[in-house]
């Protein structure tokens, strides 16, 4: 007769203990939803054909030549970003390699299209500053202008890699 009381006893506190931890409501169930953000940060170039400038006449070779709206680059990015333009070489390459022409990259000048001064191109330069967002956002897309008037050269045809970059601020 012991045994059996004391089987009741712990049956009962073992029952009573498992409703004590059972859910209280047990028609709801959920989870966490996570999302895992990457960082973006993409350029875009609308246009990626070569940029030509054809001194033809006296008068290019005087007052040089500016061609508006040379570049279109389109960014997106999750945070402020920084586009920078620039060429590794130092001087325009001559395809023919028959003259002692020295043509600086400096000499080709860049602005972005709505800024007022334009710059000597270097190794690296920022071009444009813009938010995070898409191609929509209003700062994340601009155009570039450039202007050559390096004054009389000799004749050949001249050529120097610009490179944009985009970077996180």
């Amino acid at each position: 007769m012991k045994k059996s009381i004391l089987t009741t006893i712990v049956l009962t506190i073992l029952g009573f203990s498992a409703f004590a931890f059972a859910p209280a409501d047990t028609n709801r169930v959920g989870h966490n939803v996570k999302i895992i953000a990457s960082s973006v940060l993409d350029i875009q170039m609308s246009v990626s054909t070569d940029v030509e400038f054809n001194f033809a006449t006296s008068a290019n070779y005087e007052a040089g030549i500016t061609k508006t709206d040379a570049a279109e680059l389109k960014v997106k990015s999750t945070k402020p970003w920084t586009v920078s333009v620039g060429s590794a070489d130092a001087n325009f390459t001559s395809t023919s390699g028959n003259n002692n022409t020295e043509l600086a990259r400096s000499a080709l000048e860049f602005k972005k299209s709505t800024g007022s001064t334009f710059a000597g191109m270097s190794a690296s330069a920022t071009v444009a500053t813009g938010t995070k967002g898409g191609h929509s956002a209003t700062s994340n897309t601009f155009k570039v202008d450039y202007k050559l008037n390096p004054g009389y050269f000799a004749q050949d045809t001249y050529t120097l890699p610009v490179v944009y970059t985009v970077s996180h601020d």
